[in-house]
């Protein structure tokens, strides 16, 4: 959600004083105005109420926004007037439909939105946990993820409504269909031999994402949005993946069908190093692959059932992966990774020093996290 002019309103300002300006004192305690001596002429800054100089030297101020709307109430109203101040919701989503959609009991709902000019939204409708709330996040708009896990089959409603003060934006609405949960059998982690499984020490990860401890890291939609289908990821959903937080010993499978894909579709994730405010974790060499197992990285087995073993270059980093891309795609596709279609599979992740296509019993956890909070890359779907 892009908001224009948004934290510059009424949020008290904490200053403490530097070298680098100087503030007038002089009967501040009975100002308005918060006066700095800069250069090459003062900044006034008008204030809501009058300032306060703590005994530490510390000034606590709010200052006024005149771009904020001053309407009589401060409850949201149709017909206040407030000049030229102009709030807008270019854009409401959910799973990037914009009026309606059907999923399955369980699959996650990814809403999207921006706005402009707004100072909070609300949410509308009646689906359960949809609450609307939340700060914006910069550019790519603001993003808040349901499960539906526990909602009953039925017809329902999301939408959102903006403000800045009284002046509201129009409303936008979703129209949510909730069919009973899947019966399409899904893949049998007990089938999988014991060639094709990872020592017990080794553990799968549910909590993931940095920044987001409720996305269920066994189902690749509660991560990136969609029903569970590849295709319907949501690409704005940009995740940083964390692992070896508690213990090096720690991998990720991610389960994913290929239902809603042509044979020619594709999907790809870009990798990169964590950012802001996550760059502490420490990126690393990493086994991925796409199997019908989770935690599956036995390379000939993931291949001769069809499954992909992704691999960089032989002579550097143990053909392991560092970054670049992932993809991902129908038989007649244009991705490294070609699947059949109609069918699941589990993205499978771990950090590791061992080379490329080390058996499972004898492969090795990275040290990644020495000295870090954890091992993690930015994943960007495409």
């Amino acid at each position: 959600m892009k908001l224009v002019h948004a934290y510059r309103t009424l949020i008290p300002v904490l200053l403490v004083m530097s070298a680098f300006f100087v503030v007038s004192a002089a009967n501040a305690s009975g100002s308005k105005q918060l006066i700095l001596e800069t250069e090459p002429e003062e900044t006034v800054i008008d204030l809501v109420n009058k300032l306060v100089i703590g005994a530490d030297g510390r000034i606590l101020a709010t200052p006024t926004d005149p771009e904020v709307c001053q309407g009589n109430t401060s409850e949201p109203c149709e017909e206040c007037e407030c000049g030229d101040v102009d709030v807008q919701l270019s854009s409401f989503s959910i799973n990037d439909q914009e009026s309606s959609l059907t999923i399955d009991q369980g699959d996650s709902l990814a809403f999207r939105w921006e706005s402009r000019g707004a100072w909070s939204c609300q949410a509308i409708g009646d689906f359960p946990g949809w609450t609307g709330d939340g700060k914006p996040q910069r550019s790519i708009g603001f993003q808040h993820t349901v499960d539906t896990g526990t909602v009953s089959e039925g017809i329902y409603t999301a939408g959102l409504r903006c403000a800045n003060g009284p002046v509201l934006s129009d409303s936008r609405e979703v129209t949510i269909t909730v069919d009973e949960e899947s019966s399409s059998p899904e893949p049998d982690p007990g089938s999988c031999s014991s060639a094709r499984q990872l020592p017990t020490v080794w553990q799968r990860q549910s909590s993931c994402v940095a920044g987001n401890s409720a996305a269920d890291c066994r189902k690749l939609s509660s991560v990136f949005g969609g029903d569970g289908s590849l295709m319907s990821m949501d690409t704005g959903n940009i995740r940083t993946i964390i692992m070896n937080t508690s213990s090096n010993y720690e991998y990720v499978a991610m389960e994913f069908n290929t239902s809603k894909m042509s044979s020619t579709d594709r999907r790809r994730f870009s990798l990169e190093y964590p950012q802001n405010p996550y760059a502490s974790y420490n990126s690393g060499t990493k086994m991925i692959t796409v199997s019908t197992c989770p935690g599956d990285f036995n390379k000939q087995a993931i291949l001769d059932d069809g499954g992909c073993y992704f691999e960089g270059s032989p002579w550097i980093n143990n053909g392991l992966v560092v970054g670049g891309t992932v993809g991902i795609g129908g038989p007649d596709s244009t991705a490294t990774c070609k699947l059949e279609l109609g069918k699941s599979y589990y993205l499978n992740i771990l950090y590791t020093s061992s080379p490329a296509g080390t058996e499972p019993e004898a492969i090795e956890p990275s040290s990644c996290a020495d000295g870090a909070p954890g091992c993690g890359d930015q994943w960007s779907p495409q």
